[in-house]
């Protein structure tokens, strides 16, 4: 996966821009991080659709209805997607089964790759 690039002021701006767009559309707020991460890993094309995707997974989905929780729910899957939207969608269904499973991958992905 790509570290996140710096980008000029317009970048940011046009980014900016962007977030504000898919944010208005989808009505909930969502972290900027995360936002970023969808920017660098899928088309423009596909940002909304990655959004709701990960939108469609809330509170009644993880343990305790845990903020904590459902972010490292999103970035598990944005992490183990690696910009297949397919494989998103997937992995959105298995995190509504159960969340921890999401979670457990994306940590043993992350140690074998050290």
């Amino acid at each position: 996966m790509q570290a996140l690039k710096r980008r000029s002021f317009l970048e940011k701006l046009i980014c900016f821009s962007r977030n504000f767009l898919l944010l208005y559309k989808s009505g909930k707020q969502v972290d900027q991080v995360l936002m970023d991460q969808i920017h660098n890993d899928y088309a423009s094309g596909e940002a909304q659709e990655v959004l709701n995707q990960l939108l469609s997974i809330d509170l009644k989905h993880v343990m305790g209805q845990s903020e904590y929780n459902l972010n490292n729910t999103h970035y598990s899957i944005l992490y183990l997607a690696d910009g297949d939207l397919e494989k998103l969608k997937e992995l959105v269904i298995a995190a509504k089964r159960d969340f921890r499973d999401v979670v457990s991958w994306a940590i043993e992905m992350k140690k074998k790759e050290k």
